[in-house]
């Protein structure tokens, strides 16, 4: 029988940015260019990902999915719908617009949605619109009794907005709607203040992520980090990527128990570039690493969905993308010859 002539103990991961040839044998181990269903463990052992295939509900209009565990999202042309335990449907909202993505947030087991032309939440399974805030009432001395009176011009206070992109920070929830980020009274999170409770952005937002101190915020061209408790008092806003390096919309998820240093675990962002398909990941204090040492990069991506992968004890993040139309899309293959790769299962 031969023998194989080159024989790799160890798969380093996927490198599509470095020389086909040259660049992609280190030692004992190989980078692949690329790979359909592999987990690789911490040994550089590669497994097929696991998974089980079973219909649940069928259709080609599907979109914007969710779940925290307890209730599961999702959008089926133009209707809002949950899915139940026993995987019957229940209609939720109907005559959304269907080309609209739905954001969700949950807070303190009240889960916030907003497709841009709609927000709510949902209670005991219900969804409900935001109420209109109440005016405010001033007291007044009429024939020396003292009247309580509704004036309609001392009212700032408006209907929180929603948008594409909706967080939770510090009492108040922040709605991405096109490059504006709009932000909620504290501990009042159906009503905003509409002379103030807006900040600008130089492109729409694709990303609102919170973290223990801050924001990140991101466009398609930059990210930028939102420093500080209160957007009212102390914000200060710096600009943690550019050139492109925006993130990818849709592709943003929070790790609530991620190591953010010195073995401390909180929450931490993670996203797609919108120029090379990096992944990044967005500390407290606004630090940003690039995962993967950037040895992998997807281009031309539009939007995308992500969902974070529970599995033996660690978590993955994974991110599906269609690549704009009309652009990219061909992948380069290189074989070499009689070469096997041990540990697959």
């Amino acid at each position: 029988m031969a023998q194989p002539l080159i024989r790799f103990k160890k798969i380093l991961g996927i490198d599509n940015t470095s020389d086909l040839f040259s660049d992609r044998i280190k030692g004992s181990g190989i980078f692949l260019y690329e790979c359909n269903n592999i987990d690789i463990d911490d040994e550089n052992k590669p497994h097929r990902r696991e998974g089980d295939e079973e219909l649940v509900v069928s259709g080609s209009d599907k979109h914007s999915i969710w779940s925290n565990g307890d209730i599961f999202l999702y959008v089926d042309g133009t209707t809002l719908k949950k899915l139940n335990a026993d995987n019957t449907t229940t209609t939720l909202i109907t005559d959304i617009d269907p080309t609209d993505r739905t954001c969700y947030v949950d807070v303190n087991g009240t889960v916030y949605f907003s497709n841009g032309s709609i927000i709510g939440y949902m209670f005991d399974g219900l969804p409900y619109p935001f109420p209109e805030p109440s005016l405010p009432t001033i007291r007044l001395k009429v024939n020396g009794n003292i009247v309580m009176m509704q004036n309609p011009a001392l009212s700032f206070k408006i209907k929180m907005i929603g948008g594409q992109c909706l967080e939770f920070y510090n009492s108040r929830l922040y709605a991405a709607n096109g490059h504006n980020l709009m932000y909620s009274d504290a501990a009042i999170l159906t009503q905003m203040d509409k002379r103030r409770n807006v900040i600008a952005f130089p492109d729409r937002i694709t990303m609102v992520k919170a973290v223990l101190d801050g924001i990140y915020v991101g466009t398609k061209n930059a990210v930028f980090f939102q420093k500080g408790s209160d957007p009212d008092t102390d914000f200060t806003q710096m600009q943690v990527s550019g050139n492109g390096e925006g993130a990818t919309e849709g592709t943003s998820i929070i790790i609530k128990d991620d190591d953010i240093g010195r073995g401390v675990t909180g929450r931490v962002a993670y996203w797609l570039s919108s120029m090379t398909g990096s992944v990044y990941k967005g500390l407290p204090g606004g630090l940003v690493v690039q995962c993967q040492k950037g040895l992998f990069a997807t281009e031309d991506m539009d939007t995308g969905t992500a969902i974070l992968k529970y599995d033996h004890g660690y978590q993955q993040y994974l991110a599906v993308c269609p690549l704009i139309p009309g652009m990219g899309g061909a992948t380069g293959e290189v074989k070499i010859t009689r070469t096997s790769a041990e540990g697959l299962d």
